[in-house]
C-alpha cells in the first residue's frame, strides 16, 4: 500500500497554462521595454531580447556566452532599476543638469553602477559623487511628493 502524501501531486499533470512564471502583463512588458530603450547598450539588448523578443534566458545566455544565471542577474537588476522612480527622472531631467551630474546620473542611474565604480570611471573623487547622487535623490524625492499630493479642496473658500 502507497503511503499517502499531502503532496500536491495534481500539479505534476496540470498544464502549462497555469504556470504563473511565464505569464506576464502585456502592459508591464510595453513599459517596460519602452524604459529599456535608456539603459546601456549591454543591458538593454538582454531586457529587450527578453521582454519584447519573448526570448528566455537560456537563449540570450548562449547567444553571450555566459552563464544563464548571470544574464538572468542582469535583466533582475536592470528591471529593478528601470522601475524605480528615481530612473526616468533621470531621463527626463538629466539634460538640464550640469554635465558632471548629468555624467554621474548616467554612470549610478542608468548604468547602473555603485559609487566607488562611478567615481573610478569618472575621476571624481567618491565625496564628490556621493554629493550629486544625494541631490538628484532629493530631486526625485521633491518631484515624487510633487506629483502625488493631493491638490487642496478649496470650495470652501468660494
Amino acid at each position: 500500500m502507497a503511503a499517502r502524501t499531502n503532496h500536491a501531486d495534481w500539479l505534476d499533470h496540470a498544464s502549462s497554462t497555469i504556470d504563473l512564471r511565464k505569464s506576464r502583463d502585456r502592459n508591464n512588458m510595453d513599459i517596460i521595454t519602452a524604459r529599456a530603450e535608456h539603459l546601456v547598450s549591454d543591458e538593454r539588448e538582454c531586457v529587450l531580447a527578453m521582454f519584447r523578443d519573448g526570448k528566455p534566458a537560456t537563449d540570450i545566455a548562449r547567444l553571450r556566452n555566459e552563464p544563464p544565471r548571470a544574464v538572468r542577474k542582469t535583466i533582475r537588476r536592470a528591471v529593478a532599476r528601470i522601475n524605480d522612480p528615481a530612473f526616468m527622472f533621470v531621463v527626463r531631467a538629466s539634460p538640464r543638469w550640469s554635465p558632471t551630474k548629468r555624467r554621474v546620473a548616467h554612470a549610478i542611474f542608468r548604468a547602473g553602477r555603485s559609487i566607488r565604480q562611478a567615481a573610478e570611471e569618472l575621476n571624481l573623487s567618491v565625496h564628490e559623487v556621493r554629493r550629486h547622487r544625494d541631490a538628484i535623490l532629493a530631486l526625485v524625492a521633491q518631484d515624487t511628493r510633487a506629483s502625488t499630493s493631493p491638490t487642496p479642496n478649496r470650495e470652501w473658500r468660494a
